[in-house]
């Protein structure tokens, strides 16, 4: 492989699949998705590792875990409910972390 380093913009995730098959084929430079579809495939046997370097996954997946839905609307009471547990969870992990240098 070259020591080219690829832009952004290169830096693609293409999900394809067909009418025919159960398995989508998906490909991607995306460090999270990468993480994710390979320890699916670690753990069921119906997700499948075509390729893997350290920078790019290739996978073949199961057809019914392909979803697009669409955006949830929070009303502003759940809003300001998530943004208070965040500013709890946040505080709660600063402390913890304070506790652990002071060790």
């Amino acid at each position: 492989m070259s020591d080219h380093k690829l832009s952004r913009i290169e830096k693609e995730t293409t999900i394809t699949f067909n009418e025919s098959e159960n398995y989508a084929r998906v490909e991607t430079y995306n460090k999270r998705l990468n993480r994710r579809i390979a320890k699916l495939c670690e753990t069921y046997a119906d997700f499948i590792v075509i390729g893997q370097e350290e920078k790019f996954g290739e996978y073949l997946v199961p057809k019914k875990y392909i979803q697009i839905s669409k955006p949830r609307r929070q009303s502003t009471e759940q809003k300001i409910k998530v943004a208070y547990h965040g500013k709890l969870a946040l505080k709660r992990y600063w402390e913890k972390q304070n506790l652990s240098k002071n060790r």
